[in-house]
């Protein structure tokens, strides 16, 4: 046997003696994630709830005939609604819908109002 075959042979056993010489590590302790807290989120209006909703801010407005609404983005408390008006069977109108109290709440209201007077639609 020659220098280079020797060697070769015997290094497998120099690898596995150099491995089983350290020590093995300790294991570490991770941080446990605390639960955040949960925010109590209303579903988006139905139609029936953005009407009552829309009704209460502007009593002076025509009957929402159509309404569909839809989360201001991901996690958001608020809400997109789009409507028809009186004999408006389109979703021509925008309006933002937020959580107040665990009640829906009409956003700018009195903008809402102005722009949406009975007899318009």
């Amino acid at each position: 046997m020659n220098r280079t075959t020797l060697l070769l042979a015997l290094a497998p056993a120099f690898a596995l003696a150099a491995c089983g010489s350290q020590p093995t590590p300790q294991p570490t302790q991770t941080a446990v994630p605390t639960p955040t807290a949960t925010i109590n989120r209303l579903p988006p209006p139905d139609q029936e709830t953005f009407s009552k909703v829309l009704a209460k801010a502007c009593p002076d407005a025509d009957k929402v005939v159509i309404a569909t609404c839809k989360a201001n983005g991901m996690g958001a408390t608020s809400f997109i609604c789009q409507f028809g008006l009186g004999k408006d069977k389109y979703l021509r109108n925008t309006a933002t819908v937020d959580q107040k109290d665990g009640e829906y709440v009409l956003v700018d209201a009195d903008k809402i109002c102005a722009a949406h007077p009975k007899g318009k639609n």
